[in-house]
């Protein structure tokens, strides 16, 4: 049909398989800012609504999450240090291993941002 996007190419969390070691770090921290840029954005201008739908969609996207994971076990200082779950995460399987169970299912912020 005309005027609608080709959904060939678009895949399901369920249906992709993640890639630890191919992944896109530019484009995934990419994706990241532009969801905290418009949280400030947002907040300056005090349309607080936007504010809570955009953290909402930030803490459940997995760009997110996949940035999180990687600042942890690649890019901090700390990284060789086990927390408090006393583990470590070196293989890329580790990895993609916590950046699926780091979900955020039924996410609720305790009061309105005001």
């Amino acid at each position: 049909m005309e005027g609608r996007r080709e959904t060939e190419n678009v895949c399901t969390n369920q249906q992709m398989q993640l890639d630890w070691n191919k992944m896109n770090w530019k484009k995934v921290k990419h994706r990241v800012n532009i969801l905290q840029q418009k949280i400030f954005r947002d907040t300056r201008v005090r349309n607080y609504k936007s504010v809570n739908q955009t953290q909402k969609l930030l803490t459940r996207s997995l760009s997110a999450r996949l940035w999180a994971v990687r600042l942890i076990t690649e890019i901090n200082e700390g990284r060789n240090t086990p927390g408090v779950d006393k583990k470590l995460y070196l293989t890329a399987d580790q990895k993609i291993h916590l950046v699926e169970s780091t979900k955020f299912n039924g996410y609720k912020p305790r009061r309105p941002i005001r």
